[in-house]
């Protein structure tokens, strides 16, 4: 009998040590004081997941508190590790009431931060489903990072 019960206890110990639940850190990516560029700053969050990704976000000033994720998946489209993420319709709220700078710092910090966090090379951004409409542009297609 003991000899069944050490191997479950071991695979117990070994399933509360999966990398899921780490902490890991990230690096967020947001608009500079001045909105010329992008800054970042690497952040700890208690595991890799969207909602941590979006919280490490909204602690930084880069999101509205309101905004929640509906969808989230890594996936391959076009030969490319790609991110499908889908928001609640604050975040097209929150976009559009910005000018064309701050909605381009918005959704590049969006991008370089999830594709930083998950390694992948595009992301595919909608709200409830549909196509990403801000105030000054359409995001219908895949995205890479932004550049400064």
């Amino acid at each position: 009998m003991f000899e069944q019960e050490e191997p479950k206890t071991e695979k117990e110990d070994t399933a509360v040590q999966t990398p899921e639940t780490k902490p890991v850190n990230i690096t967020i990516y947001y608009s500079n004081d001045d909105a010329t560029g992008f800054a970042s700053e690497e952040v700890q969050i208690p595991s890799l997941t969207p909602e941590e990704v979006l919280k490490a976000l909204v602690d930084k000033g880069a999101m509205a508190a309101d905004v929640r994720i509906l969808s989230f998946e890594t996936t391959t489209a076009e030969g490319k590790a790609t991110i499908e993420l889908d928001f609640s319709s604050e975040f097209s709220s929150y976009v559009f009431s910005m000018g064309s700078t701050g909605e381009y710092y918005v959704i590049g910090s969006v991008c370089n931060t999830f594709l930083d966090a998950y390694d992948c090379e595009q992301i595919k951004i909608t709200v409830e489903g549909q196509v990403l409409s801000a105030g000054h542009a359409e995001y219908p297609g895949y995205m890479s990072k932004f550049v400064e």
